[in-house]
């Protein structure tokens, strides 16, 4: 009897324990995009349920997110001159909550924290999908405790035609898939571009769908030595701007060389 008391005395602390070390308040040291953060204790935590567009392959609306998250996070971040006393001053009266959920993964295969993040009483992860700056994503299937709520976020944003809703026209919606919204259409067009300067068209201009690479619609008619920086291109439809002269499904073979 007593080795179950003692038994049972071990689970509660284990319990406690667990508790403590997954529900903490933190600063922040750095935003890296959309839905990954580095805390002040210098850990990495990636907002968990939800996915944003790439930074590093420049993927529509990827800027857009990160700057979402920067924003909602700026009255918490620290600066050069924070102090270690400062740290936990700032972190006890003004931190942000990070909060793991105990029906998913605490640590994914990169070593990242898997958490929510709370500012106050709003939970980021929501608050990022209702913005349109990410989407639900269900790893592996796995739902954690606000899988409905990320859902009716994500129907709110794009009943609203919010955030990615409305500027990624190759964005498709599956909450089972990592996030893909095709090339940036605003802010990386002029690089795409390349010895164009088409800049009446910059802001405006979409992803023409003949095309697997951010090719603009036609028209106006673009060639190859204007789209230098795209490489190789996949002819998809119809080939608007015959791009693909031996007809072979690929455009631009020169660029490529």
């Amino acid at each position: 009897m007593f080795t179950n008391y003692f038994r049972g005395l071990l689970y509660l602390f284990l319990a406690i324990l667990l508790v403590s070390c997954s529900n903490k308040v933190v600063l922040i040291d750095q935003v890296i995009d959309g839905d990954t953060v580095v805390t002040s204790n210098g850990e990495r935590v990636r907002l968990v349920q939800i996915d944003s567009p790439e930074m590093s392959s420049g993927e529509c609306y990827a800027l857009e997110s990160k700057n979402a998250l920067d924003k909602i996070l700026k009255p918490y971040m620290i600066s050069s001159r924070t102090t270690e006393s400062d740290l936990k001053t700032l972190e006890k009266e003004n931190g942000v909550k990070v909060e793991q959920d105990s029906n998913l993964d605490s640590i994914d295969r990169y070593g990242r924290q898997l958490a929510y993040l709370y500012v106050g009483n709003m939970n980021v992860n929501i608050e990022l999908v209702r913005i349109g700056a990410a989407a639900p994503y269900f790893y592996q299937g796995s739902k954690g405790a606000f899988a409905e709520e990320l859902k009716s976020a994500a129907d709110f944003a794009r009943g609203n035609q919010l955030g990615i809703w409305k500027s990624c026209p190759r964005f498709s919606y599956d909450p089972t898939k990592s996030i893909e919204t095709g090339y940036s259409t605003t802010v990386s067009q002029a690089a795409l571009l390349g010895s164009r300067s088409d800049t009446a068209a910059l802001g405006k201009i979409q992803c023409s769908p003949d095309y697997r690479e951010c090719v603009p619609p036609y028209p106006p008619d673009y060639d190859c030595g204007d789209l230098v920086n795209l490489g190789l291109i996949h002819v998809l439809g119809s080939d608007p701007h015959r791009l693909d002269r031996d007809g072979d499904g690929l455009g631009c073979e020169s660029n490529a060389r």
